[in-house]
């Protein structure tokens, strides 16, 4: 997970030591100590569950989707909050830190742009259906951080804004 400097949430530098777990990773040399279990967490990841707390720092914090739906961006999750009956969903896809948000009501979507992950030329941008949160696209343009973004025309343009020194739009 990225630390945003001075963002909300940060935690800093880790000031105490870190320690390896008292078992052995490593198999004993008579056999595999890998369980059932074990191997079914690797090969089935477990579903999402519930978002504890949301990224204050976004812009927007808090996007209203509908009178009872609101999207929040929590770590690298779009999270969808039905009000009246405290359900969540959420977009899957992003790679990093989600930054900001957006939606149009006329087209049915949501987009979410994210940091520049490390070793990364680019920081992605999503579209998704606001509807069934299900990834209608991915966008990589920006060389910064995603800044800003809204839809405009009656929400058939995208428009994007990065955080470098130029401010670039897309």
């Amino acid at each position: 997970m990225a630390v945003a400097d001075g963002g909300v949430g940060c935690f800093g530098p880790v000031r105490f030591p870190v320690f390896a777990p008292s078992e052995s990773l490593e198999a004993p040399a008579g056999g595999d100590r890998t369980t059932a279990a074990e191997l079914s967490l690797v090969n089935d990841p477990p579903e999402f569950a519930k978002a504890h707390g949301f990224r204050a720092d976004a812009k927007p914090p808090v996007l209203f989707l509908s009178e009872r739906r609101c999207a929040v961006a929590a770590g690298v999750l779009v999270v969808e909050i039905d009000i009246e009956k405290g359900r969540q969903r959420a977009v899957h896809g992003h790679s990093d830190v989600i930054t900001c948000l957006a939606h149009s009501e006329q087209q049915a979507l949501g987009a979410s742009g994210q940091i520049r992950r490390p070793g990364s030329k680019y920081a992605e941008v999503l579209l998704w259906d606001s509807e069934t949160l299900a990834v209608c696209a991915s966008f990589s343009f920006h060389q910064a951080d995603v800044e800003a973004m809204g839809f405009v025309r009656n929400g058939e343009v995208l428009a994007t804004v990065g955080s470098d020194r130029d401010r670039t739009m897309a």
